[in-house]
């Protein structure tokens, strides 16, 4: 079965240990067989200071992805910013966003990286980025 293509983008600056981070993301290739995630090699970061506006954010990561011409399955950005309405990440078909903004007030524990693993399988349920062939039922959709 073919891998679907995960790329994970720091949609803001980091305030965690980046590269601990990217191991730990990594790592998770080798004990899964559907998502192949990975980072691009790219350093700027497609959101400023301040609050991300819920609604448009996608917009920014699609135009992100398109400037740079990344390609992937799905795109997830981590932002450290919050979003307008205080939730925690947003997910739709091609691309997702989640904030580490309020996790240690609301989430921790478990770790910063625990929350960010079930965060990001959670935007790929919620964005149904299942392997090929798999047939979603009227009570799974």
């Amino acid at each position: 079965m073919e891998r679907i293509k995960i790329a994970i983008i720091f949609g803001s600056k980091p305030n965690f240990d980046k590269d601990a981070f990217k191991y730990f993301i990594l790592y998770v290739n080798k004990i899964q067989n559907i998502y192949e995630f990975f980072f691009p090699d790219i350093e700027l970061y497609p959101f400023e200071k301040g609050i991300v506006d819920f609604k448009t954010s996608h917009d920014k990561i699609n135009a992100f992805v398109q400037e740079h011409n990344l390609k992937a399955d799905h795109f997830i950005s981590i932002i450290t910013n919050s979003f307008s309405n205080n939730f925690f990440f947003n997910a739709e078909k091609e691309t997702s966003i989640i904030t580490t903004d309020i996790w240690d007030k609301n989430f921790s524990p478990p770790s910063l990286f625990e929350y960010l693993l079930h965060c990001i399988y959670t935007c790929l349920i919620y964005s149904q980025n299942v392997p090929k062939g798999t047939i979603l039922t009227d009570e799974q959709s």
